[in-house]
């Protein structure tokens, strides 16, 4: 599970910002509208834009390399040379 203090996101910013929502969808339900799928998605993306930065700057602030150029997932992939046996 990865926790928002793990992506260096503030708790009680994103706390405030899932409220903030929740009362939106509230007052959306109570003009007896209801709230759509897309609503959701479009209010994920602006989060993920908004918060793009954090994961960065918590990983700088604790001298992290965000690109870790030793990592095996950064190298090219074995050939496999076995002709297909």
């Amino acid at each position: 599970m990865i926790y928002l203090f793990d992506l260096g996101i503030p708790a009680a910013q994103a706390q405030a910002e899932v409220f903030a929502y929740l009362n939106w969808e509230n007052e959306l339900i109570k003009d007896g509208k209801a709230p759509e799928h897309h609503h959701t998605v479009e209010w994920l993306e602006k989060l993920a834009d908004k918060f793009a930065h954090c994961p960065g700057d918590f990983a700088n602030s604790r001298g992290f390399d965000i690109i870790d150029k030793t990592s095996l997932t950064n190298t090219p992939q074995l050939e496999d040379k076995t002709d297909g046996v």
